[in-house]
This record gives C-alpha cells, sequence and structure tokens, in this order.
C-alpha cells in the first residue's frame, strides 16, 4: 500500500487532473473479516465500514476530494476510543 501511496502522489504531482489512492478502514457485511477480527477492531475504537456508507464516501471523494490530496484515509472510528483520549 505504501509503494501505492507513493505511486499515486508522483503521478498525481506530473499528471493532468487528479489521481489519488484510498487507504481503506475495515469493512463491514460478508468480507475478510471475522468475528474475532472485528472485535478486536471495535475493542481499539475502529468500527467496520457500512458497505453504503463507505461507497458514499467514495463517491464523494470521487466529486469534492481536494485536487492535491493524493492520499486518502476513509475509515470509520470513535476517535475517543482509538486513542484514548477523553473529551
Amino acid at each position: 500500500n505504501d509503494a501505492l501511496d507513493k505511486l499515486a502522489l508522483s503521478l498525481n504531482e506530473s499528471l493532468p487532473g487528479r489521481l489519488f489512492s484510498i487507504n481503506w478502514g475495515p469493512w463491514g457485511g460478508d468480507g475478510m473479516i471475522s468475528a474475532e477480527l472485528e472485535t478486536e477492531y471495535n475493542r481499539r475504537g475502529i468500527d467496520l465500514i457500512d458497505l453504503n456508507e463507505g461507497v458514499a464516501a467514495f463517491l464523494d471523494e470521487l466529486s469534492y476530494g481536494a485536487p492535491d490530496d493524493a492520499q486518502v484515509i476513509l475509515m470509520s472510528a470513535d476517535l475517543h476510543r482509538m486513542t484514548g483520549l477523553d473529551g
């Protein structure tokens, strides 16, 4: 993924239009996440991306994303649980 991010950055600077890579968080529904892994993500404050919300986030990024952003992180998380910070 790091190689893809670096390639997107390089190509975004040298080609017309916008080229970017997406670093996805884990998706919910049928897929690669086992019940055990979902429990561990939940313990760390990382939620699974709902299919409809993930598609909407992707389409929003295509339509409204910042032209200079060659790397985008799309995930669902509770910041306070994920970082352990209160307030």
